[in-house]
């Protein structure tokens, strides 16, 4: 990081002897080398303005950067529109955490009772997301619009009609 930071990283955080190297490590440690890169090349790309912090650049690392935190995809999954599933949204963690909780479940308890719900189901959805996993919207499948046939050939509705006139009764064209 100070390669890509300088002088304000080591500034910030201190050389690699000090406590906040530590910490560092403790929050990347897990991470394989590889994941390490993607982080690098996604702070490349995404150039903060700010030198991120361990949680940040691990966010990187494994592509949950982009990611609403848990209030703000709960707050987005309670505002969203009816049907849920033809609605945009930031990322389909958020549909599928307010699918998992429970519409109905969000809809009628209060953020105390509902949000610690969502969030855990949130959290084990950006889990598998870190992993890689593609979660996707459900695909709504379009059924195309069928004309009607005519009534006017119908014998049921020729027989209506005659019974109408024998009334002296225009039925509806």
């Amino acid at each position: 990081m100070s390669e890509l930071y300088g002088a304000k990283f080591v500034n910030q955080y201190g050389e690699s002897d000090e406590p906040a190297f530590k910490t560092w490590c403790k929050v990347v440690g897990d991470l394989q080398p590889s994941q390490i890169q993607v982080g690098f090349i996604a702070l490349c790309e995404d150039k903060p303005k700010y030198i991120p912090d361990a949680l940040q650049f691990r966010d990187y690392c494994l592509g949950t950067s982009n990611l609403p935190t848990a209030h703000d995809a709960y707050i987005e999954a309670c505002m969203a529109a009816s049907p849920k599933d033809q609605q945009e949204y930031s990322h389909p963690a958020v549909y599928h955490a307010g699918r998992q909780a429970g519409w109905g479940y969000l809809a009628s308890n209060i953020e105390s009772v509902a949000f610690p719900r969502f969030r855990g189901i949130y959290e084990e959805l950006l889990k598998r997301v870190a992993k890689g996993e593609q979660l996707e919207m459900p695909v709504i499948e379009r059924i195309e619009h069928q004309p009607q046939p005519s009534t006017t050939d119908d014998p049921a509705y020729l027989a209506f009609k005659e019974r109408m006139r024998k009334f002296n009764l225009q039925p509806e064209e």
